[in-house]
């Protein structure tokens, strides 16, 4: 199984080619053969697990995954399933065993709940639906490193400007809205959960300015972030 978390290329297999980009999962056997190419701008970043299934985790043959290419918008949760994989996997002893083998239950059936290679938004098509479906998972999962709409842009590989249009078209707030939104709702667990100065969790959250950090937190919950620590 490969999940794609950065950058696009294509792979062909089963003798089809499909586009693969951030939130496309796939698998494929050990004999099934299959060639895939990076694209250079925009070299990919994968997580990939090689496994064999027994009789507790048949979710492949449950749900035919193998035989599709996927795609999931919850990218960070599927990030952190696999880190959680990874860490057990290095542990030693039967209970880390279980551990990781249903970490890998789990993420073949989010892989499972993932929409279908029918279903996949194409770049190829033109569409702003797929261009908004795309920047939306760039900020969800992204947020605290994307700094400007050119940055978000260049994630997804349109202009600024045209980020703009679709979130006009399917969206329910604009681009700043929306990334400003989870920067901040991200900065007020921080202020209540860790025991970082403002200014440090300003960084975190990708804003320089402590003082500019303060007035949009000032203006999205009613009160400083100082005070909103002091009174959570």
């Amino acid at each position: 199984m490969e999940l794609v978390v950065e950058g696009q290329g294509t792979i062909r297999i089963q003798g089809k080619s499909h586009e693969i980009f951030p939130g496309v999962v796939f698998c494929y056997g050990m004999d099934s053969p299959h060639e895939m190419w990076a694209s250079v701008e925009n070299p990919m970043t994968k997580y990939f697990a090689a496994f064999e299934l027994h009789n507790s985790l048949d979710t492949i043959a449950d749900f035919n995954i193998s035989k599709d290419i996927r795609w999931t918008r919850d990218l960070s949760t599927m990030r952190v399933l696999f880190d959680e994989l990874i860490r057990e996997g290095q542990q030693d002893g039967d209970l880390h065993q279980h551990i990781t083998a249903a970490y890998l239950n789990l993420i073949l059936l989010k892989a499972a709940e993932a929409l279908p290679d029918d279903r996949i938004p194409r770049r190829s098509e033109g569409k702003g639906r797929d261009v908004f479906e795309r920047a939306l998972l760039c900020i969800e999962t992204g947020f605290c490193d994307i700094t400007s709409l050119d940055e978000l842009g260049a994630k997804v590989g349109v202009d600024a400007n045209y980020i703009c249009r679709v979130f006009k078209r399917f969206g329910k707030e604009t681009p700043i809205q929306c990334l400003s939104r989870h920067k901040l709702n991200y900065a007020a667990e921080l202020l209540l959960s860790q025991s970082m100065s403002i200014a440090e969790i300003a960084g975190v959250v990708g804003y320089a300015d402590q003082f500019y950090f303060s007035k949009v937190f000032k203006k999205r919950f009613g009160s400083s972030p100082r005070d909103f620590r002091t009174n959570g």
